[in-house]
């Protein structure tokens, strides 16, 4: 899963024909804050090794300046006419020579003879790249060269602009007589596409240790450079690359999860080494961390605006999500509208739905007023069955009545959120009910539970065991019912009305979760509000906090699949070890009677004399009447009972 769909757009990347005047705008500042570089300090520019032209093919297919069916047209092409790959650089760095067929007057006859091969000839391209269909496409002219750049800094060479004009934009190779160029038009729709590329390089291409290579100036009577000699700018690299390759690498990612002003200069220089082979000065990292913690908390009208962009390459990069974003009108008399509320639903996680646990948490988290935000978070999550939250769509809304909830929740069902007959939704009750009638209105048949954590704790203190039996349920509603509890008066209006199979702890029993201690409402419910992450993304701008939600569901999945990869398929997972561990201590109550000789057998608990209830399990088919054994592909406490019986060892 992608976790972003792309990195946060940014409404104000450089554009090529104005870099000089960035340079020239902090050439000062780098002065004060970066010691002079003189040739003598500088090694020699190490070179790459001659590269075959699919790689740098592939790298454009994967930032998308070329379709993968042109670079397949391409290779077809090439082969038909017998024409092999070249290489980058295409000639060799030594002499190499040529025959000819020559007429020797001495001997009256011809002869070959050897002619030395001008390595400097410009290179042509026999099979060009056909850009005519499939042509990639992107949203202006600083999306294409914001892509291009990238090219440039992974593969070691620098761009300029050839010719620029409202319709059609060229870049080529800083070394003269390179054949590389690309072109970009404009179309009446006002989307860039490629018209004309091609990526071959007649020259080496560098590792770009430092910002490039050095300028011709004066020297010494030795022959040394003077010290007063500066580096060349790389103008190649721009403050847009340098936030990229912060969102790209995993120290940035973990930094921003927990608090983007901690993201140190010496972190940034470290990961622009590590991506693309650069170094920045100190002064360069600075701007990039203050244009990097601005884009994260300063309160912006862009930050509305770029919500739509970003959602579609959310939407793009991970299939079967899906966004919305309503608008209000305002009292102008233009009729303008303004941002009303927006809605994020995440496809792979609705995906992960089946095999995690059967409840949806539904949470919400006012902003932080004291960071000049507003509104409030609507989430919906479940849980996997190692107790971690998978988060499953977030909204950002004015306000938590039940006319916004019934928005939240209707469109997760027209979009088809795979939930079961078993899924409950579970809220901690602070919210009135607004969410209750927002539920009863768009899922009607879905059980709902509130989370009374006082009641259930007190309840499970004085039985001594999770499970509650009709004098404890029947407790639990006298004690929602008092009114001579002031605290509890909230909660009894809560409950008023709503059928007790909807939120008593009996009805979750039956529906899938054995035990009240499988999942702990202490961990589930208000776990987001308390979090780091929900802290965080309740002070951030709206697109980086859509941002952190796809991202911790990234890094998640990433860390759930390398621990599963080390588990053998005969290793149970933590959470579910400690399920099978606490189901056997619990099947030491239940008694075991035979019904089908090696297949069907009853099972009920020793201290209930009066009222057996009677549990039926069938060893054959892995199944049991109290129907966890086939929700969790576990054997239940009454499975493992007749295993105990039988001296069988348990089978899953």
């Amino acid at each position: 899963m992608d976790p972003s769909g792309a990195e946060l757009d940014t409404d104000d990347r450089l554009d090529d024909e104005n870099h000089e005047g960035v340079d020239e705008e902090h050439d000062a500042e780098d002065k004060a804050s970066q010691p002079t570089v003189s040739r003598e300090d500088l090694p020699p520019a190490p070179t790459r090794p001659p590269v075959p032209l699919h790689d740098m093919l592939q790298r454009a297919v994967q930032l998308q300046l070329i379709h993968a069916n042109t670079l397949t047209d391409f290779i077809a092409r090439s082969s038909a006419a017998g024409i092999p790959m070249p290489m980058i650089p295409p000639v060799q760095d030594t002499p190499s020579t040529g025959m000819m067929i020559v007429w020797n007057p001495s001997i009256r006859t011809y002869v070959t003879s050897l002619y030395p091969v001008n390595d400097t000839e410009p290179f042509t391209p026999l099979i060009r790249l056909n850009v005519n269909h499939n042509r990639a496409t992107f949203g202006d002219f600083k999306l294409l060269a914001f892509a291009l750049k990238r090219l440039a800094m992974l593969s070691g060479f620098e761009i300029r602009v050839k010719y620029s004009s409202k319709r059609n934009k060229r870049w080529e190779c800083r070394v003269r007589e390179c054949p590389f160029l690309l072109s970009g038009y404009r179309n009446k729709d006002n989307k860039v596409h490629v018209t004309d590329i091609e990526l071959m390089h007649n020259h080496a291409l560098s590792h770009p240790l430092y910002p490039s290579a050095p300028t011709d100036g004066a020297t010494d009577d030795d022959g040394v450079p003077k010290s007063s000699e500066k580096v060349a700018r790389n103008t190649t690299l721009s403050i847009e690359l340098v936030l990229a390759s912060m969102f790209d690498s995993e120290t940035g990612q973990d930094v921003m999860t927990k608090d983007p002003e901690e993201m140190r200069l010496k972190y940034i220089q470290s990961m622009l080494l590590q991506q693309y082979g650069a170094t920045i000065s100190t002064s360069m990292a600075s701007r990039a961390k203050k244009k990097f913690v601005d884009m994260f908390y300063e309160p912006s009208s862009a930050s509305y605006q770029l919500l739509r962009p970003y959602f579609e390459k959310c939407v793009a990069a991970n299939p079967g999500s899906f966004y919305l974003i309503d608008h209000i009108p305002t009292v102008t008399p233009t009729g303008a509208f303004e941002y009303g509320r927006c809605l994020l639903g995440v496809g792979p996680a609705f995906r992960m739905l089946p095999d995690a646990a059967p409840v949806i948490v539904l949470e919400a988290a006012p902003m932080n007023s004291d960071m000049n935000k507003i509104g409030y978070l609507l989430v919906a999550s479940t849980r996997d069955y190692n107790n971690e939250p998978i988060y499953l769509a977030l909204a950002h809304v004015p306000a938590t009545d039940d006319v916004n909830w019934a928005w939240f929740l209707q469109h997760l069902k027209d979009n088809n959120i795979p939930i079961s007959k078993h899924t409950t939704f579970l809220t901690d009750g602070s919210m009135g009910t607004t969410v209750t009638q927002a539920l009863l209105q768009v899922f009607p048949y879905q059980p709902h539970r509130y989370a009374i954590l006082q009641l259930l704790q007190m309840v499970c203190q004085m039985s001594g065991q999770a499970r509650l039996t009709p004098e404890e349920e029947h407790l639990v509603l006298q004690m929602a019912s008092s009114l001579n509890m002031p605290p509890r008066v909230d909660l009894c209006r809560c409950l008023e009305g709503i059928p007790k199979e909807h939120w008593v702890v009996a009805a979750m029993i039956e529906r899938g979760w054995p035990t009240l201690r499988d999942i702990s409402l202490r961990h589930c419910v208000g776990d987001f509000a308390k979090s780091t992450l929900g802290s965080l993304m309740c002070s951030c701008n709206l697109v980086p906090c859509f941002y952190l939600l796809l991202l911790s569901l990234h890094r998640a999945s990433v860390a759930r699949f390398n621990a599963i990869a080390l588990h053998s398929d005969l290793v149970l997972l933590p959470y579910q070890q400690s399920v099978l561990n606490q189901r056997l201590s619990e099947s030491a109550r239940f008694e075991i009677v035979e019904c089908r000789p090696q297949e069907v057998y009853f099972a009920h608990v020793l201290s209930n004399v009066h009222h057996k209830a009677y549990k039926i399990v069938n060893v054959r088919d892995n199944s049991c009447t109290c129907g966890d054994w086939q929700q969790f592909h576990l054997p239940c406490t009454h499975g493992l009972a007749v295993f105990a019986a039988l001296g069988r060892n348990v089978a899953l």
